[in-house]
């Protein structure tokens, strides 16, 4: 039986549910489950971010694996990017006040029910090898950013997008995505602040998406929630049909959902 983890992880306000010294020991745990090794960690934009990066680093050094900090980084990245182990600090849609850490296996997998228990079951495991490192990389971004558009690119050229970032993950790199594939982009939702992740904007609450598409009669908004593993899309065609989508890659989602000039959202 789980004590911790959800159906999407360890997730709870920062400071009640949640705190450094119980995220610290979910890295130390997660890192003797995997056997060491490396664990490839990205974070939303939240304030308590940086702080619970910290707190999950010296975990996984504490069980000697070695942490790899990628900073903010979407949730889609680190499944994608993950080595021995993934993990992302996020608590995807929820407010700012919350935060949280959801595990991939080193195949970018969610982690299984089972996993997760046994995971709990290590949160005091001893341990007496040697500690391990911490190693923060600064070309995740640009790296996932050129996976993307290569991998799931189509000619958006003559194609004006409204991206609502939902001041998440996504912010740095979904507009350069579409610009990158041809699109006219108007941003919003794009300046996190630490405070405002999923705050009136992004695909949890899609009015602000829904307005700046008909305002500004562009062809699509696309908008992602706070950690980038949830997508809304609609246009403007008299029926102003939104939805909300898992995405797997950008342009593959854009593509999916219509957004060729002409085409509509599917239902």
């Amino acid at each position: 039986m789980r004590r911790y983890f959800g159906t999407d992880g360890v997730r709870g306000v920062v400071g009640e549910d949640l705190t450094p010294e119980l995220v610290e020991r979910l890295g130390r745990a997660a890192t003797l489950w995997s056997q060491g090794g490396r664990v490839f960690v990205g974070r939303d934009t939240r304030g308590s971010g940086p702080e619970l990066e910290e707190a999950f680093a010296r975990g996984i050094v504490a069980a000697g694996g070695n942490a790899v900090l990628a900073g903010v980084l979407p949730t889609p990245a680190v499944a994608l990017l993950a080595l021995d182990l993934g993990a992302v600090i996020s608590a995807s849609h929820n407010p700012p006040e919350y935060n949280g850490v959801k595990f991939f296996d080193r195949e970018g997998r969610k982690l299984t029910d089972e996993a997760e228990e046994e995971i709990e079951a290590l949160l005091d495991a001893p341990f007496e090898g040697e500690p391990g490192e911490i190693d923060h990389v600064g070309v995740a971004t640009d790296s996932y950013l050129e996976h993307i558009v290569e991998r799931f690119g189509s000619d958006l050229s003559g194609l004006e997008v409204v991206v609502d970032c939902a001041n998440g993950a996504y912010t740095g790199i979904a507009p350069k995505a579409f610009e990158q594939l041809g699109a006219e982009v108007t941003a919003i939702g794009s300046e996190p602040d630490g405070t405002n992740i999923n705050v009136g904007y992004g695909a949890t609450d899609l009015a602000a998406l829904q307005e700046a598409v008909t305002s500004s009669g562009a062809d699509l908004g696309i908008a992602f929630d706070g950690d980038g593993d949830r997508l809304g899309a609609g246009r403007d065609e008299h029926q102003r049909r939104l939805r909300r989508h898992r995405p797997r890659g950008l342009a593959r989602s854009c593509y999916e959902l219509g957004s060729r000039p002409g085409d509509r959202v599917r239902r």
